[in-house]
């Protein structure tokens, strides 16, 4: 019950300072960090065993090297391989071999000062993407700039751990660090095997049992248990995990397992900075606040300069690589995974260890500041000729003003097919395996998941849709879906489908534009029909049907009188009747025209319309000849109609 309340008293703490960081404009990453320090043992003391926080905290780093493994698109990779291996290689390698003699000058021993090198060389991904993403310049240049190289860093996040325990071998431990190489290149050769052989198998029969349960488990299991085997084999378990995202990254199902995973990966890696910081020892603030100001500065100020000369050797403008060097000069998140590595190995600890976790998080902090002298930079201008050329992007990310099809039953794939006809794009989303596999082989956009997940709807381009069009079967998950959708873009036109009309208004208060219930939907048309073979003017029929619907079906909920009374047949006909008779074999009219059966003088009713098997006549000529079954749409009053019918079926004719 003590780690219960540990927990609860850390949950609790970090809602309230989250929320309160939130308010004053800095990154909730931070506010986990202060909720950490704040109930820590060296602030107020309410969580005295930090041992194990951190072990429940581990899980969420495995979380997080495995999703990292996931989101990794090689496709992506290739696309930007200019910026993302040649930029991030120089940034990485620069800074390190700037840093790691700085930190030998001061004091620390080769393997430590590598370490620190390591530690200052990586950026925020959370922070700089947050920032591009919420100022809409992901795609402008220095967006591109900032994603190759954090690209680059997150994929040296696995090499990076395992070379930290070879940091802490001894100089005679040759044997030991060549035996783990090659740990790591057997490692290697597995991954390739079960990435192609045996991980989709595995999936695609987990995904046909059709429960999210059971999915979540077995990605649970792939990913923790790959942690365990890597660790077990004396190597990371972080790069276990990073393994196992690695195995389903290129595969249909990666989106959704991003999905899935997501909530635990962000619950247990906030407790993960939780755990850092009850680490921290705030006496050292008041200490050497002079050294930590110096260092973070200087770490700003040196990767924001090595940014903007590789740029510089890359041929883009000095104002393009100094703006994304001021987005990504912190130090990152990931550097507190490797410090938790290099304490667990000796290289790291006391006063080196807090003074480095005060300048990372205040070099966080400083992002924003940061981030309004790249403003300023941009104003100065920019050398739009000579900036970088936008990188190919990938089909989904391409679509703008598109639909997106949740769903792909019957109503999803007969709008689809008009989509297609009429060229207008869009991206389908699915949960069905099979259907999915089908519609990649046909080539058609389609992503695998729920649509109520936002990663889902972002992957799908939400933040450009012009309508999402949701025809999911399960009323729970359109809700999500509807709600999540108008959450991310509150301008895109959401229709949504529904059987039953209590589920409109509760749609409409969660976002939705339209809805449609499957039941009135049924009665509209049924009485369409019923008005068409009446012969009620079109113009009539459309207004009714447009009136039911923009009030949300009211009229066809309630018995009351619905707003004024809509013309009948009776009345725009004056009280008379119209009647559709068949001509029957026996009748004496059979060969006679129109004119010469003299209907209308005959019985007083009047031919306006004639159907012959499936050829609809109206106001048919005089001349037309009758004939056997033809069926003819009479007008008059009743009277007129009652003597027709038995003129017509008369085998002799009555005016001989």
């Amino acid at each position: 019950m003590h780690l219960f309340t540990d927990i609860i008293l850390l949950l609790t703490a970090a809602v309230v300072v989250v929320l309160l960081f939130e308010r004053l404009g800095l990154p909730p990453l931070l506010g986990f960090i202060a909720a950490g320090v704040l109930t820590g043992p060296y602030g107020l003391g309410f969580v005295t065993d930090v041992h194990q926080v951190e072990m429940i905290a581990e899980l969420g780093i495995v979380l997080l090297l495995f999703l990292i493994g996931v989101e990794l698109s090689i496709k992506q990779f290739l696309q930007m391989w200019r910026i993302t291996i040649v930029g991030g290689g120089l940034q990485m390698l620069v800074t390190a071999a700037v840093a790691a003699p700085l930190a030998f000058v001061f004091g620390l021993e080769p393997p430590r000062a590598i370490l620190w090198g390591m530690l200052v060389a990586l950026s925020s991904t959370a922070i700089a993407l947050k920032l591009l993403s919420t100022r809409a310049e992901m795609n402008s240049p220095h967006g591109r700039v900032s994603l190759g190289i954090l690209i680059f860093q997150d994929l040296m996040v696995a090499p990076l751990i395992l070379i930290i325990p070879l940091l802490g071998e001894s100089g005679s431990a040759t044997s030991a660090i060549g035996g783990r190489v090659l740990l790591g290149l057997g490692v290697g050769v597995v991954v390739i095997i079960l990435a192609r052989y045996a991980v989709p198998y595995v999936l695609k029969f987990v995904v046909r049992v059709r429960s999210s349960e059971v999915f979540l488990f077995a990605i649970l299991v792939l990913s923790v248990g790959a942690a365990l085997v890597s660790a077990r084999a004396g190597l990371s378990a972080a790069l276990g995990a990073f393994v196992a995202g690695l195995l389903i990254s290129e595969s249909e199902y990666a989106e959704h397992v991003v999905a899935e995973v997501l909530p635990f990966r962000d619950v247990f890696f906030g407790l993960f900075f939780v755990s850092i910081g009850m680490l921290f020892d705030v006496r050292v603030l008041f200490a050497m606040p002079l050294s930590i100001l110096g260092l973070t500065v200087g770490i700003v100020a040196v990767k924001a300069g090595i940014i903007m000369v590789i740029c510089r050797i890359l041929g883009l403008p000095w104002r393009t690589g100094l703006v994304a060097g001021l987005f990504i000069a912190q130090v990152g998140e990931f550097a507190f995974v490797l410090m938790t590595e290099g304490t667990r190995v000796g290289l790291i600890g006391g006063t080196s260890y807090q003074l480095l976790l005060a300048s990372a998080v205040f070099s966080m902090m400083m992002t924003p500041l940061a981030v309004k002298m790249a403003d300023k930079v941009r104003s100065m201008g920019e050398d739009a000729g000579k900036d970088i050329k936008a990188e190919p992007e990938d089909s989904v990310s391409r679509l703008r003003d598109h639909v997106i099809i949740a769903g792909y039953g019957l109503n999803g794939q007969n709008l689809a097919r008009v989509l297609a006809r009429q060229e207008i794009p869009y991206v389908v989303i699915e949960m069905n395996p099979v259907t999915v596999e089908r519609l990649e082989e046909s080539g058609t956009e389609v992503i695998f998941g729920d649509a109520g997940r936002p990663s889902i709807l972002e992957h799908a381009g939400i933040a450009t849709a012009r309508i999402m069009v949701i025809a999911i079967s399960d009323a729970a998950a359109t809700r999500r879906a509807v709600a999540t959708a108008h959450r991310l873009n509150p301008a895109c036109h959401i229709v949504a489908r529904t059987r039953f009309m209590n589920e409109v208004e509760p749609l409409q208060k969660l976002g939705a534009s339209e809805v449609i219930p499957e039941e009135f939907e049924t009665a509209i048309e049924i009485f369409v029909r019923v008005l068409q073979t009446y012969l009620l003017p079109r113009s009539i029929i459309e207004s009714l049907v447009a009136q039911i619907r923009s009030d949300s079906y009211s009229v066809l909920r309630s018995a009351e009188t619905y707003g004024p009374p809509t013309p009948t047949l009776s009345r725009l006909l004056g009280g008379a009747a119209i009647e559709a008779i068949q001509i029957p074999e026996e009748s004496h009219l059979i060969g006679e025209s129109i004119r010469g059966a003299d209907l209308r003088h005959s019985t007083g009713a009047t031919v306006i319309a004639i159907r012959r098997g499936t050829q609809f006549t109206p106001n048919p000529p005089p001349d037309t000849t009758l004939q056997q079954d033809d069926i003819l749409v009479l007008l008059g009053d009743r009277d007129d109609i009652v003597r027709a019918a038995k003129y017509i079926k008369d085998p002799n004719d009555p005016r001989g």
